[in-house]
């Protein structure tokens, strides 16, 4: 057996995108959205078609598409202060990203 007969064999992926309920269990997208649409974006928001991102802003602008969002829970859904407080500070760099990043996204809407 050859090396991609083996990975193949050994990596058995039925989605190749977010589930819903998947997402509704690590995100809530309501609340996204809401934030989304407060904030002033020149774009879209949907659901990520990766399996391994949550969302997917889509510019305007340029109609360049940016993926964001691990596959680990985030504050809109666990609403934990601590995690919340340990994620910002670990990550104070993405607060000034630039905003068409999958860093500054992340940090503003999903924290």
């Amino acid at each position: 057996m050859n090396t991609s007969q083996r990975f193949t064999a050994d990596y058995n992926v039925t989605y190749y995108y977010m589930r819903p309920d998947k997402l509704k269990q690590i995100s809530n997208p309501t609340e996204v959205k809401k934030k989304f649409n407060n904030a002033s974006y020149n774009g879209s928001i949907a659901v990520s078609n990766r399996a391994d991102k949550k969302y997917v802003y889509t510019s305007n602008s340029t109609g360049k598409k940016i993926h964001f969002g691990s596959t680990m829970g985030d504050f809109t859904q666990h609403k934990d202060k601590k995690r919340q407080t340990a994620f910002k500070s670990r990550n104070a760099a993405w607060r000034t990203a630039p905003k068409e990043s999958a860093a500054y996204l992340s940090y503003h809407l999903l924290w």
